[in-house]
């Protein structure tokens, strides 16, 4: 698999570049089902296939990403063997804008965290599912 879904800070092409020297081979926009929660300053997406609960973001095809992979998940707080991380790293299907889909890897808040469990409140929904790019 060679695509992240970015719906958070992961979104911001010059922080991919500088941080991972990722180029992007193709960038597209997209929609995940769940919904999308603000924990301080970044963004936690919770799995939820209701009708109507979507994550927008952008689909990142990266040419060398098992190059990359393991250091992103580091920096997103993801370790699918350990129970208590942030993140888990699933892979989603991706709802495109022309309503094709591909897949991507997404990732997904681990209910059982603490810090997921304090900040994904209705208190902190993001309704309209998008994490704008001046909170980046």
């Amino acid at each position: 698999m060679n695509r992240i879904f970015a719906y958070g800070t992961l979104m911001n092409m010059e922080f991919l570049e500088r941080r991972w020297g990722i180029k992007p081979v193709k960038v597209m926009e997209g929609a995940v089902r769940g919904r999308l929660y603000r924990a301080s300053w970044f963004p936690i997406l919770i799995e939820d296939e209701s009708e109507g609960s979507l994550v927008y973001g952008k689909v990142i095809e990266i040419f060398n990403l098992e190059e990359v992979i393991a250091s992103i998940d580091r920096y997103e707080g993801c370790d699918n063997m350990d129970p208590n991380s942030l993140y888990f790293r699933k892979e989603k299907a991706v709802i495109l804008n022309d309503g094709s889909r591909v897949k991507a890897w997404v990732y997904v808040g681990n209910p059982k965290n603490p810090i997921v469990k304090k900040y994904c409140t209705p208190k902190n929904l993001i309704k309209n599912g998008r994490w704008e790019p001046s909170t980046l």
